[in-house]
């Protein structure tokens, strides 16, 4: 465990993160800005050619795009324009939109359908742009509060962001958690014996209680009976996460576990992305509108939902426990924002996955939540995978976990569910169930076409001919360069009105599961390879990439791809452990030369 950190010192570092991460993303965006339109769009952070279907509403604009190939997502702000200056035009939000060129968006609060039709081009198409967001200053008041203020609540935080919180653990509330546990096996319910010792920890652990949730071993499902069990004993909590993504996946899987035991609990949801309201409302959660209307302390038994941006206009101390999930994705500078509220903390999440982005250069304060807290506290490890079979997970374990990863008896037994036969029979054979193919390409950067093409053709092999439904396959690539080629050629070999599996970056499919998983490392390019190593060896993003995968994980990549040596000592550290993913994992040749698209 390490010394404690001085209040005041943390303070200005975090404040000083905030500041530079400002800094960056403005010069980025206005930098993005300053590129021609087609340049936007080819990056992906710009739709063109659109034209106006109408007014949906007096807030709500709907637009036609030839295509969309963009990397928006629901919640994103957007500038809306001929594209000649997004500095000076109208944002708004993104609703909805699919791949078809739909798009819905949302005027923001204080502008109208006048402002925005102002800005509209006479004649001509509508251009869509990324928009601004600044967060720094309502972030810096969080962190002032937290680690200046005089609150009980004030100097809770400040001792625990520090280390100086005096870790305790009640026999009575673990004597209670023990009954709990009995309880759920009574009705069926059985957990690991790591996740056991997690829910007594959780249950009884003073300040904080962090838990570790490597790929597939129930977090999620632990989380839920958790809150459950401590809500119906009278806690009023609050689950928060830095995406929406994350609270909504919490808040369903927690009113799964309502229904299934029959108890009646209140859950609310504060400000959920825009479209997914009607799936909590038909789990039973009700939708709150900003966080006045979750009202103060007092009411108990009650269970509200909110990311942190959301959380942070709570009533500092309102609830019994905050549970922060996903924590290792949280930045330290965002964390005053969900640990105000309460002075008792859970933290799920696992530092070996993906962590917090960041645009700027950072010293020691780019850290997660959860990575900084593992310094001062130490982490209740699941260990057991209900996702990964025994080949699958193998390597990861002793990659990322030390050996300690494991997958329980039936997840071991799974096997890729193969027809006999196929083009692709010796990669896609069941055994080995995570291989590599290597393929003949050299000084390609962040797109490949080789890889593309075999990639498309290993997907349409998947869907075809071993009949795997859309949404149990998936395509990960470190570039969206790359995964808009393949999509292209899916596109090309499967029409354009076929479902299509996700293919997106390790930052999009983390959190998700397939039962079969292709991953195009797509750069053979030197140059690149030492100046991105950081990124593209990154250990956190490997191992999102090889554990997404139930039964089959092809990884497709250059003979040249380790050619290259890193200059940066951390990085080449990295790059050992490639070496390792090589030489451990078997390899299955493609054919002679890529295949032909159609």
């Amino acid at each position: 465990m390490n010394a404690p950190l001085e209040p005041e010192r943390l303070r200005r570092a975090l404040l000083a993160y905030l500041q530079r991460e400002r800094i960056a993303g403005s010069v980025d965006l206005h930098e993005l800005w300053s590129e021609p339109v087609a340049a936007r769009v080819a990056a992906g952070d710009a739709l063109a050619g659109g034209r106006i279907l109408g007014w949906q509403s007096p807030t709500r604009l709907a637009l036609r795009f030839p295509h969309n190939t963009s990397r928006f997502r629901p919640g994103d702000l957007l500038r809306v324009g001929d594209g000649a200056d997004p500095h000076q035009q109208p944002e708004m939000q993104l609703v909805e939109e699919d791949p078809a060129g739909l798009v819905l968006l949302q005027c923001r609060w204080g502008e109208d359908q006048r402002q925005v039709e102002a800005a509209l081009p006479n004649s001509g198409e509508v251009v869509v742009d990324r928009g601004e967001v600044d967060l720094s200053g309502f972030l810096a008041r969080a962190v002032n509060e937290a680690l200046g203020g005089e609150s009980p609540t004030s100097r809770a935080v400040a001792a625990l962001l520090c280390g100086t919180s005096e870790p305790r653990s009640d026999p009575r509330a673990r004597g209670q958690a023990t009954d709990s546990l009995r309880r759920l096996h009574a009705r069926g319910i059985e957990l690991e014996t790591a996740q056991q010792e997690a829910y007594v920890a959780c249950w009884a652990g003073e300040p904080v209680q962090l838990v570790q949730g490597p790929p597939g071993t129930g977090k999620t499902f632990l989380l839920a009976l958790l809150v459950a069990a401590l809500a119906w004993r009278g806690e009023r909590l609050l689950i928060t996460a830095l995406t929406h993504r994350a609270v909504d996946a919490a808040l369903l899987a927690l009113a799964r576990v309502v229904e299934h035991f029959g108890l009646p609990l209140p859950i609310a949801r504060i400000n959920p992305r825009p479209g997914q309201s009607w799936q909590l409302e038909q789990a039973g959660i009700e939708i709150l509108r900003g966080a006045r209307a979750a009202g103060t302390r007092g009411r108990r038994g009650q269970v509200i939902g909110a990311t942190l941006f959301s959380a942070a206009g709570l009533e500092a101390g309102s609830f019994n426990r905050v549970i922060v999930d996903e924590a290792a994705q949280v930045p330290l500078s965002h964390a005053p924002c969900a640990l105000l509220p309460a002075d008792r903390w859970l933290l799920f999440g696992d530092h070996r996955q993906l962590g917090p982005v960041t645009l700027a250069e950072h010293d020691a304060a780019a850290v997660s939540l959860f990575e900084h807290l593992c310094l001062f506290s130490r982490p209740v490890m699941l260990d057991r995978s209900f996702r990964l079979n025994a080949e699958v997970c193998a390597f990861p374990s002793r990659a990322f976990y030390d050996g300690r990863l494991e997958p329980t008896p039936a997840a071991a037994r799974r096997r890729f569910p193969a027809r006999p036969g196929g083009r692709y029979a010796a990669i896609l054979a069941p055994s080995p169930a995570a291989v590599v193919v290597p393929v003949e390409h050299e000084g390609f950067g962040s797109h490949c076409p080789p890889e593309a093409d075999l990639a498309a053709a290993l997907v349409e092999e998947l869907l075809l001919h071993h009949e795997l439904p859309a949404d149990e396959v998936a395509v990960i690539s470190p570039f969206r360069r790359q995964n808009r080629e393949i999509l292209g050629r899916l596109h090309q070999r499967l029409g354009t009105e076929a479902d299509l599996p996700v293919v997106d970056t390790v930052e999009r499919i983390q959190g998700q599961e397939r039962e079969a998983v292709i991953v195009s490392l797509a750069c053979s390019d030197p140059h690149t390879l030492r100046h991105d190593g950081g990124f593209f060896f990154s250990p956190r993003r490997l191992c999102v990439s090889l554990t997404r995968a139930r039964t089959k994980v092809v990884i497709l990549a250059s003979t040249h791809l380790l050619d290259a040596l890193p200059r940066r000592l951390e990085t080449l550290l990295d790059f050992g452990l490639f070496c390792r993913l090589f030489e451990d994992l078997p390899q299955r040749g493609a054919l002679a030369s890529p295949p032909d698209s159609p």
